[in-house]
């Protein structure tokens, strides 16, 4: 033994059993793991004086043959005096799907969203390659106060 090598493969092979002894397959193996850049939208994105916007979306831009590892919304400071709600979708020539995450109320203390389980390495419509978060608000006013961050880490193969 020289160095602390002790002539072992250094790379773990392992894998995962599931349900009635099948196997279910490792991650696709990336070439690149990237991040889109952060975006931030505050209560003043939502609304000037006495009018709020009830619907807005944010897109972010995944390479082609990126696959979202994780699509995360993270909620530092709540909106205060509106009803939020959040989707994820993939945007296709015809329609938005709701893929990622379904319509969801944001709570009133600072969490973290993350896409559905089963979404993850789900592409993006090839067409755009756009994954868009969908805002929908409730309320008399524009919110008091409020922040949020939306970001996106995909492989690419």
């Amino acid at each position: 033994m020289r160095n602390g090598f002790t002539g072992l493969n250094a790379v773990r092979h392992r894998s995962r059993k599931i349900d009635e002894g099948a196997w279910e397959p490792n991650p696709p193996l990336p070439q690149q793991i990237l991040e889109t850049p952060v975006t931030e939208i505050t209560y003043s994105d939502l609304g000037n004086e006495d009018v709020l916007v009830t619907r807005a979306n944010f897109d972010h831009y995944v390479n082609p043959g990126g696959l979202p590892e994780r699509i995360s919304i993270i909620l530092v400071e709540p909106f205060l005096g509106v009803k939020v709600e959040v989707s994820l979708d993939k945007v296709t020539q015809s329609k938005n799907e709701f893929v990622y995450l379904p319509w969801t109320e944001l709570p009133d203390e600072p969490t973290l969203l993350t896409q559905l389980p089963e979404s993850t390495f789900i592409t993006p419509d090839a067409s755009n390659n756009i994954i868009r978060l969908n805002l929908r608000l409730n309320g008399a006013k524009p919110p008091e106060s409020g922040r949020l961050l939306y970001f996106i880490k995909y492989r690419v193969i």
